[in-house]
């Protein structure tokens, strides 16, 4: 590779002048402008999960490094890479902790809306690795009983911690899905929320998803909702993004943009772990670290003395994530002229860019429970 290699890059990737202007001649895209002709000429593609990267992108390029500043790869054909020798790198992990945040807020949302106690619910993880694992601790924080499945997991550990999917789906009130995106058996998830998985789960339970939308059969869900086979569902994937199926969004009680892990936190996470595998990969020293993150405008949240210790804790993780408001813009794709869906939906995805986590906020005040508890999921005491 020549001496100052040529890099493409997503322009949403935060940092993504600091980061990789130094490193070569950058170059930096609209990840759904990224095709065979715009990055014919890059050393080294730098994606996000909007870019499908496979051998009609890459075929009459002279790419050798993909990376993906996403947890998930799904988008990417690892196996034509590996073919072509094409080193790949996905950011795994980098916004686990924003999609569990994510996890917590919507249920809030859900508990309120249903007068639901924390205490009474039982949580059905579906895949325990970074985020399902995160989601179990903070679910366990709130009080909530936490049931787990992962195929995976039980056949490498042998763990009973791992319950069969029937137990967990039928034992749940709600259901929430972390797992990738595989048509590998034995453990192919696309489209694994069919039929015969909704007729197991409680018809007051609800379903999260926040992994990949072709895992949820949408057709299916839909008519279970309509028919109120069960109780609702909370949507942050889609299976056409970004040509979603508003029909369904009408039914869904909470849906947003594909945002569950666009926290100012795990963006800027994915930008360091790609940087420093670029970095070793030209086989240069490391050294960018980000500065001046963006702070939220008022970090401090005042927890009102309150008898119902529920309402104090939804209150402070509201404040922090108002995810409603996500819910509300996005429901406004319903009125749009159907071929201006797709871009009202990545421009309403876009958007959502200064979120921080639950870290950059300091709390006071209140009853100690509530504190201890919100200090559990991630806030600092003031």
């Amino acid at each position: 590779m020549k001496s100052r290699p040529t890099i493409i890059a997503d322009d949403k990737i935060p940092f993504v002048w600091e980061a990789f202007q130094p490193l070569g001649d950058l170059l930096v895209l609209p990840g759904r402008e990224m095709n065979a002709i715009t990055i014919r000429d890059a050393d080294i593609l730098i994606v996000r999960s909007i870019t499908r990267v496979d051998e009609l992108l890459l075929g009459k390029s002279k790419v050798k490094y993909v990376a993906t500043a996403s947890t998930g790869y799904d988008h990417v054909d690892t196996d034509y890479l590996t073919e072509r020798g094409i080193h790949f790198f996905s950011a795994l992990g980098c916004n686990a902790n924003a999609v569990s945040e994510y996890i917590i807020v919507t249920i809030a949302v859900l508990c309120r809306r249903y007068n639901l106690n924390f205490e009474d619910l039982t949580i059905g993880i579906v895949g325990a690795g970074q985020i399902g694992s995160r989601v179990n601790k903070k679910a366990a924080s709130l009080g909530m009983n936490t049931l787990l499945n992962d195929p995976p997991l039980k056949d490498e550990t042998e763990d009973d911690v791992y319950r069969p999917l029937n137990e967990v789906l039928s034992q749940s009130d709600i259901v929430t899905l972390h797992v990738p995106l595989t048509d590998q058996k034995p453990y192919l998830t696309r489209k694994m929320v069919n039929s015969d998985f909704l007729k197991m789960m409680k018809h007051e339970s609800f379903l999260i998803n926040t992994s990949r939308g072709a895992i949820v059969d949408e057709a299916v869900l839909q008519d279970k909702l309509s028919n109120k086979q069960i109780a609702g569902a909370v949507l942050d994937v889609w299976y056409n993004e970004p040509a979603i199926n508003t029909d369904l969004l009408k039914k869904v009680d909470i849906g947003t943009p594909h945002i569950a892990g666009h926290s100012v936190d795990g963006k800027v996470n994915a930008t360091v772990m790609v940087y420093r595998d670029v970095c070793k990969y030209l086989a240069v020293e490391s050294t960018w670290e980000p500065a001046g993150l963006p702070e939220p405008g008022n970090p401090e949240i005042s927890i009102h003395n309150s008898d119902i210790l529920q309402d104090a804790i939804i209150d402070a993780l509201l404040y922090a994530f108002p995810v409603e408001n996500d819910d509300a813009r996005l429901r406004q794709i319903v009125n749009i002229k159907q071929d201006e869906k797709p871009v009202f939906f990545d421009m309403v995805r876009n958007e959502h860019l200064k979120r921080r986590e639950f870290d950059s906020y300091y709390v006071r005040g209140g009853d100690d429970k509530v504190i201890e508890i919100l200090t559990k999921l991630g806030f600092n005491k003031k």
